[in-house]
C-alpha cells in the first residue's frame, strides 16, 4: 500500500475490499468478519451449483476465487503474519 497527500493506492483490490483498516490495526471483529464473507461465498456458490444459467459458471469461479482469497486472509491473520504476503 502506497500512501500520499491523503490519499491510498491499493496494490490489491481485494484488500480494499475487506478493508484494509480492519486488516491494519487487527480488528478483534476480523476474524467473525471473514468467517462471515466465507460462509456468504459458500452459500452463494451453492446456489450457482444449481443454477442451470449460461454465466452461471463464471460467477461460481469467480466466488470460488474470492472464497479462497478470503481463506489467506484468515489464516494470515490467525497466524499473526497480518497482511504481509498481500502487498
Amino acid at each position: 500500500m502506497v500512501v500520499g497527500k491523503g490519499r491510498q493506492a491499493m496494490a490489491d483490490n481485494f484488500l480494499l475490499e475487506v478493508g484494509p483498516g480492519l486488516l491494519e490495526c487487527g480488528d478483534p471483529l476480523l476474524v467473525p468478519y471473514l468467517e462471515d464473507k466465507i460462509s456468504r461465498c459458500q452459500r452463494i456458490i451453492s446456489a450457482l451449483n444449481m443454477a442451470e444459467e449460461a454465466g452461471s459458471l463464471r460467477k461460481r469461479d469467480y466466488y470460488r476465487g474470492k472464497e479462497n482469497r478470503l481463506k489467506e486472509v484468515l489464516s494470515l491473520v490467525i497466524a499473526g503474519s497480518g497482511t504481509d504476503g498481500f502487498d
